[in-house]
């Protein structure tokens, strides 16, 4: 037992700092040491089978709600889920939107659909594997969101190492050779399942943001933005079909 004036810390609560301590001394995030992340003013769940929700990713959300905030009944589709952020943090915003949120790791759903559950929200989570267009739902979104994998494989040792050994590498990393996957694969998917006037959001990478707007063009989308992050660097893309 710790003892400070007019303060005391039991055995097991000292013992739960240390070991916290000690796993930050390990570079371990904080997220995951506290089991909460912070996003769009809600808190969720967040463990190492999910990406820890960032700040970037709360303004295409905020992005989302600017472009729609007049619109009822909206139908969503978000592509890599993951922590269920993005789809959660949508519905809680639109509330008579109907939200489809998808994923093709099971760990990372359990994830999603917890937080679901602890903020009252109504979001239809399904496993999905989105490169493999067989998978894919058969109904058509007036908004689809998405922040896929986007950093190379041969960046990952210029990552700071606390997303590096923590965060879950699929949800990161692309082949260096094509880190457009993703991006090909989302216009695709757009193409088929976007209502018409309907809007596509993707997260990406600022080194590769350029390319995406060409690839996006170049698939048949039309009145491409590209927008900014906090921090200046291209970091969100809107297209519509």
């Amino acid at each position: 037992m710790i003892v400070f004036p007019k303060l005391v810390i039991e055995d097991q609560t000292t013992k739960t700092i240390l070991k916290a301590t000690e796993r930050l001394l390990f570079q371990e995030p904080i997220q995951y040491i506290t089991g909460i992340a912070h996003f769009c003013g809600y808190e969720f769940r967040v463990n190492p089978d999910v990406l820890i929700p960032r700040p970037e990713t709360e303004e295409m959300v905020h992005w989302i709600l600017e472009d729609h905030s007049d619109i009822r009944g909206l139908k969503i589709a978000d592509i890599g889920t993951g922590s269920g952020c993005i789809a959660i943090s949508l519905w809680l915003r639109f509330q008579d939107a109907e939200v489809h949120a998808f994923d093709y790791s099971e760990p990372a759903l359990k994830v999603a659909i917890q937080n679901n559950d602890e903020l009252g929200s109504q979001v239809t989570f399904e496993k999905m594997d989105f490169l493999n267009q067989d998978e894919w739902p058969d109904q058509k979104y007036d908004v689809i969101v998405s922040n896929p994998p986007y950093i190379p494989q041969k960046n990952r040792t210029f990552l700071p190492s606390n997303v590096a050994a923590y965060e879950p590498a699929d949800a990161l990393f692309v082949p260096d050779e094509d880190p457009l996957l993703f991006y090909r694969t989302l216009a695709h998917f757009a193409k088929s399942n976007l209502n018409p006037n309907g809007n596509l959001y993707v997260e990406v990478h600022e080194y590769y943001a350029d390319q995406v707007v060409e690839l996006f063009s170049e698939s048949g989308l039309h009145d491409i933005s590209l927008r900014l992050d906090m921090q200046d660097r291209k970091r969100m893309i809107k297209a519509s079909y």
